[in-house]
């Protein structure tokens, strides 16, 4: 299911202004016309439906489509397929995204490439904060500037797979601040959705390459009253001790799945899917 991304919600008339790169995505990449209709997120999460009112040389016009109108979804074909036919629908997609709890990704930082690929899957999947952390073994490249490309990949891939998990990702950083960042949030005090004041109910596993540990600490965890949880993935090298017992002393639980020895792409991308099958089973 295909969405885009508004950066702006719509003025008092129900109509929004795209410039720039947005406009260039509409225009040029999904090849949208006048009198197209398609699916859009506005800033606060809520997913609405818009038409393509007007295009200019630098920018195009839409209009929110009245709910009387909104079931009509066969106006507009992306890619050479109808954009009903296209992926979950989104209340599906919404439903997943509010019943799964947020998922934290703390990735040590491999190959540029192996990097991006990473993010991209992770906004794919629905997760909601990315942790770049520059470990031991990880390879010491440059990595000014690219927080902006990363942006860019999840708002491609957002917009791609329909999430509706606005998926964050913060600046690189040690595997001390990743850990207290963990720590100050599972202890900080939230208002649940039966507006009561609790403490977040949260679960952190670290993946380990040991078979001997870590077997019983994944099914052992309460998934029912479970809010939050987060995934630490190492890089091509792995976690070095010191930074496994750092994370350990954050709530960190290490995690071993009776799988071949995976690629830290491969690993990142298979831990979330088993995590989020985990708590999304009935």
């Amino acid at each position: 299911m295909r969405q885009f991304l508004c950066d702006s919600s719509p003025d008092n008339s129900g109509r929004m202004v795209v410039k720039g790169r947005n406009f260039r995505y509409l225009v040029k990449v999904l090849r949208l016309a006048e009198g197209d209709t398609f699916d859009a997120r506005l800033p606060d999460g809520s997913l609405v439906r818009v038409s393509l009112e007007k295009v200019e040389q630098m920018s195009a016009l839409l209009r929110l489509v009245p709910s009387a109108d909104s079931a009509d979804r066969g106006t507009c074909v992306c890619d050479g397929l109808p954009k009903r036919t296209q992926g979950v629908q989104a209340s599906q997609v919404q439903a997943m995204a509010e019943k799964n709890p947020r998922l934290w990704l703390f990735q040590f930082l491999p190959k540029a490439q192996k990097m991006d690929l990473i993010i991209r899957q992770a906004a794919e999947c629905g997760v909601s904060r990315i942790i770049p952390i520059l470990g031991a073994y990880s390879v010491k490249n440059d990595t000014s500037g690219r927080i902006e490309r990363w942006e860019r990949i999840i708002r491609e891939a957002r917009q791609q797979c329909g999430s509706a998990v606005a998926t964050e990702i913060t600046e690189v950083v040690g595997v001390g601040a990743a850990a207290e960042m963990w720590k100050k949030f599972s202890e900080e005090i939230e208002l649940s959705s039966s507006g009561e004041l609790k403490k977040n109910n949260s679960c952190a596993f670290l993946l380990d390459e040991n078979p001997e540990v870590g077997r019983k600490n994944f099914t052992s965890i309460n998934k029912e009253s479970v809010t939050a949880a987060a995934l630490a993935v190492g890089c091509e090298g792995g976690i070095s001790k010191e930074e496994r017992e750092v994370l350990m002393k954050a709530g960190f639980l290490p995690l071993h799945f009776m799988t071949n020895v995976l690629r830290a792409e491969t690993a990142a991308i298979y831990g979330i899917a088993v995590i989020q099958t985990f708590f999304s089973a009935e």
